[in-house]
This record gives C-alpha cells, sequence and structure tokens, in this order.
C-alpha cells in the first residue's frame, strides 16, 4: 500500500474561516513549541536549552505537552508515512464515528475548504465516503470505509515499528516506567477531554 503525502500549506487556510491561521500542517500541536503571547502567565522556551520558563506547577504540564508533540510529531515523519498526522487523526474520529466537514474541521483546527480538500483526496483513496445525513438531508456525514481503517492500522504499525528498536534499548524498568506512563496519558487524556467527569 503506498500512503500519500498530503500537504498543507498556511494558503491553504487563509481561503475562509476563523481557523484560517490555525497549524494545518504535521501536528497541529506544534503551536506549543512557540512562546505564548503575553501576559503574566506567558512562558518562553530558552533557545540554548529548549526548556520553558514556567511557574513551578506548570512545569510538568508543559513538559509532558511538549514530549508528546515533538512525539507525534516525528513519527508522522518516518519513512514510509506519506500522508500527514491531520489526515490519520481524521481516520481515527471516523473510525468512531462519521462527522460532518465542519466538525472535522474544528476538531483539527484547519478552514474547512481545507479540510474538504483532505477529505476529498482520501476519499480517492477509497478510504472515506461520503453520505447524506440521516438527521438532516441537507448535510452530509463522511464515514471511514474498511479500506481506510486498513490504512490507519497500517500508519500504526509503520509508526509502532520505528519505536520498537529503541525501546529494546531500554532496561526492563525503564520500559515498566514507560509502560505506566502509557496508562496515566490515557487517564489524563480522558479527564481533559471530559473534564465534567
Amino acid at each position: 500500500m503506498v500512503l500519500r503525502w498530503h500537504t498543507v500549506t498556511h494558503s491553504d487556510s487563509a481561503a475562509a474561516g476563523p481557523l484560517a491561521h490555525a497549524p494545518v500542517a504535521g501536528d497541529a500541536q506544534e503551536a506549543v513549541d512557540a512562546p505564548s503571547g503575553a501576559g503574566p502567565t506567558a512562558t518562553a522556551t530558552h533557545p540554548s536549552t529548549g526548556t520553558v520558563d514556567a511557574p513551578e506547577g506548570d512545569r510538568l504540564a508543559l513538559d509532558l505537552l511538549l514530549a508528546t508533540a515533538r512525539f507525534s510529531r516525528t513519527l508522522g515523519r518516518v519513512p514510509g508515512v506519506q500522508y500527514s498526522t491531520v489526515a490519520w487523526r481524521v481516520l481515527a474520529e471516523l473510525s468512531a464515528a462519521p462527522a460532518r466537514i465542519s466538525v472535522l474541521a474544528q476538531q483539527q483546527r484547519v478552514a474547512q475548504p481545507t479540510m474538504t480538500e483532505l477529505v476529498q483526496r482520501l476519499e480517492g483513496e477509497g478510504w472515506l465516503v461520503r453520505g447524506a445525513d440521516p438527521d438532516d438531508g441537507r448535510a452530509t456525514l463522511v464515514s471511514v470505509t474498511p479500506a481506510g481503517r486498513g490504512a490507519l492500522a497500517d500508519y500504526r504499525r509503520t509508526a509502532a515499528a520505528a519505536v520498537d528498536p529503541h525501546l529494546a534499548q531500554l532496561s526492563a524498568g525503564d520500559r515498566a516506567t514507560l509502560a505506566r506512563a502509557v496508562e496515566l496519558i490515557r487517564h489524563l487524556t480522558d479527564g481533559v477531554g471530559n473534564p465534567s467527569g
């Protein structure tokens, strides 16, 4: 299977919408590498060390955010992966449930025309299909196809295979620490995604 690269440029985002200036290529979390704008809680990254100045209580959260964002971006660039991480996130979202293009654009923080173009490309691969929304005949829902689920699984296997040799170099204790970290990150993700509990 050939996994083609979908390049999303800032000129795409300039087309329209309140999301026009959001990061649209690679991992949308790239924005966390930049200093925040202003205000008493603004942070800054030291160019020499890459560390972030932050109140003590925020430091762990910032380190976690930066590390996971960098890890995700790095895996999106491994050989054999030729679509952006935005595309894989869209496939993952649609594997859970169909959605409208407008919802996908909001989730990925890109302009709607940019998301429309990406959906069209993934349709061309046979990975997505559009159909009528049963709740609103004027709207369209995007769904993932079995081929799309297979492509997502292939991407995940390719990315995981790039990590495996490096995991093998770690001690049993470090691997156990990472396994526990995965559990904690899942727990944190659930909490952040559902703050009401």
